[in-house]
């Protein structure tokens, strides 16, 4: 049975908060660096994003008044990490957890004030974190096309998943692999039909406990879970598919674009 972490609704303080993700970002980081890991070209991705972070990000807090004031200092900070607090009013109205936003000349990570299981902490962080590496690099722009919002995405599901394997020695990419065979899932539109549906929520369970025991700490912890795992099942059958990473790349894309389509946040080609 899944353990409970307390109660969801109290708001953390911004060093509380930057306490949450630092610690699990560095757990992930050092295991990144000392674990033997496959081959998978995301796993170069995350490598890459333990060295941005380390060197380029910084954490800061959005007060009360709504100026954003730094945390910590730092020679060469492309990006920011920035703290809600949680007498601003974004703690509550923002809707997701982590959401990515332009800061004139830098980028910033808006952190909601609320609880996120350690393991999870490091999984969600690592995606948007690759979105403020690409937006730092160039590849991704405010105002950008369907195609690079969609290798964006890619990237940053795909460095999501690994990490997750990451965290728990293997054993994720190993159960998503089960699950498609206990399925007999051979095609993408498969998994994509799962979406929104009771039998998701039972793989959702099922590969929630492989990564950690903890239940959800917050209901947008909760909801971010799921979209996780609907994405690696896709991954890693196209791997199984297909041998040429550019191949595998773009499988993931159009499998991306399949389900954006629907909700209607997909930009214009």
């Amino acid at each position: 049975m899944a353990k409970s972490l307390g109660r969801p609704d109290v708001l953390l303080r911004p060093d509380e908060v930057r306490q949450q993700y630092s610690s699990a970002l560095g757990t992930l980081f050092e295991r990144v660096r000392t674990q033997a890991v496959s081959g998978d070209i995301a796993t170069e991705w995350l490598k890459a994003l333990a060295t941005f972070y380390e060197g380029h990000v910084r954490w800061a807090v959005l007060s009360p008044s709504g100026t954003v004031q730094s945390m910590e200092s730092g020679q060469q900070v492309l990006a920011w990490f920035v703290a809600i607090s949680p007498h601003h009013p974004r703690a509550r109205q923002q809707r997701q957890v982590l959401q990515t936003d332009w800061m004139n000349s830098h980028y910033g990570l808006f952190v909601r004030p609320e609880r996120v299981t350690h393991e999870w902490a490091a999984i969600l962080a690592t995606h948007e974190l690759e979105h403020l590496a690409s937006m730092a690099g160039g590849l991704e722009t405010r105002h950008q096309s369907r195609d690079p919002y969609l290798d964006g995405e890619v990237r940053a599901y795909s460095v999501e998943g690994v990490a997750a394997d990451v965290l728990c020695e293997g054993r994720y990419l190993k159960a998503l692999e089960k699950v498609i065979e206990e399925n007999g899932f051979t095609t993408t539109d498969a998994i994509a039909k799962l979406n929104g549906s009771r039998e998701l929520d039972g793989i959702t369970r099922r590969l929630d406990g492989i990564i950690t025991p903890h239940q959800a700490a917050s209901a947008g912890e909760s909801r971010l879970r799921g979209g996780l795992h609907i994405m690696a099942l896709a991954f890693v059958l196209i791997n199984q598919q297909f041998a040429d990473w550019d191949r595998r790349l773009e499988g993931r894309k159009r499998y991306i674009e399949q389900l954006y389509e629907p909700l209607g946040v997909l930009p214009p080609r």
